[in-house]
């Protein structure tokens, strides 16, 4: 049962809805038509929206049913409430602790579809759902591909299917003001690019293969971006956002930065232009961000732990001293002189955010 309309994208129209049968809220897809106007296309966007169907993970909205209806493909998913990714982490409450839990969530869910054989290929912050319990989800992969698989070519030698939505190329190419690059395959004939610029990796901007590391890529600048304030690779133009990329000169961190500066090397391996300079997968680079943070609050509980030691040293000087209030100030003058000391050991040792990664080309 359709209850309202809630949003209009590239692919198709998004309604809530209602499962009378399993009594539960769900989001119905409907994908345009013309997107699906080929059986050979329309048999591809249910295979892979049936692997997504298939993909079971708690950092991926899950999909639970898709067919096809009127000529065209609907999908029965997960109804989360909660907003994107780009609208929560705006929120300046939102500390960057919160926002790395997040953004780990989402590299979970690449994860997991990366383990399934699939690659999302347009990962970015509108493709982020965060739900009112705080857990990301990665959804929206109208631009997902089978590792191994090529876009579809029409019979005119064009690039069709869901990864060569040419409403959505044309949408990004208007917000950057610049047309699209046509990359060239193996055959004199132009091919589609799928992704949005700013979070596209290397090869997608440059006609190389595409695969897990390429989502690590987009993953890599949405982090950089939502820690940051900025992307790594800004500009006006998609030719503009192509030269940085391929310059792969990392800016480093605002010096106001709150976030802590080793971090940034964490991030910086995930934006390497070589794919091998890259973290091994997702995965490795989700344990880093964590192993960075984990260490930090374990530095922040021992120095609370030799604060509350201090303090309790003080009561009891100035207990045994039967009052004395000079003697009371000493004992926490010292402590607070060791506090003081350990806060600033512990910025000195995130050291520096070093040297920007990547050379120019």
């Amino acid at each position: 049962m359709v209850l309202r309309k809630i949003g209009e994208g590239s692919m198709g129209v998004v309604y809530a809805g209602y499962d009378v049968a399993l009594d539960r809220k769900v989001a119905l897809k409907l994908v345009q038509r013309k997107l699906v106007n080929k059986p050979r296309i329309r048999a591809r966007m249910v295979r892979e929206a049936q692997a997504l169907a298939r993909l079971s993970s708690p950092y991926v909205v899950q999909v639970y049913q898709v067919g096809e209806h009127a000529d065209g493909i609907y999908l029965a998913m997960e109804y989360v409430e909660g907003e994107d990714l780009r609208a929560w982490f705006r929120d300046p409450k939102i500390g960057w602790r919160q926002l790395l839990r997040a953004l780990c969530d989402a590299g979970r869910g690449l994860a997991a579809a990366h383990a399934a054989g699939l690659i999302h290929r347009d990962f970015k912050p509108e493709n982020v759902l965060v739900g009112r319990d705080g857990r990301a989800r990665v959804l929206d992969f109208g631009l997902v591909l089978s590792e191994g698989e090529d876009d579809l070519e029409d019979d005119d030698g064009s690039m069709v299917g869901p990864v060569a939505d040419a409403k959505a190329l044309m949408a990004t190419m208007e917000a950057t003001e610049s047309p699209p690059p046509e990359v060239t395959t193996r055959r004199p004939r132009m091919r589609r690019v799928a992704g949005t610029p700013a979070y596209m990796s290397p090869e997608q901007h440059f006609g190389g293969a595409v695969g897990p590391a390429s989502d690590l890529f987009s993953f890599a600048i949405t982090v950089y971006e939502a820690l940051y304030g900025v992307r790594p690779f800004e500009g006006s133009s998609w030719r503009e956002i192509q030269e940085k990329v391929r310059r792969g000169v990392i800016p480093p961190p605002p010096p106001d930065s709150p976030v802590p500066r080793w971090l940034f090397r964490v991030v910086q391996r995930g934006l390497q232009r070589a794919p091998e300079d890259r973290w091994p997968d997702i995965e490795a680079m989700v344990a880093a961000l964590e192993k960075e943070v984990g260490e930090l609050q374990d530095r922040l509980r021992k120095l609370e732990d030799e604060v509350n030691k201090l303090r309790d040293r003080a009561k009891g000087a100035a207990k045994d001293a039967g009052g004395d209030g000079e003697a009371k100030g000493d004992a926490e003058g010292d402590a607070k002189a060791q506090t003081d000391a350990k806060a600033q050991a512990d910025a000195r040792e995130g050291g520096d955010a070093g040297t920007p990664g990547g050379a120019e080309g």
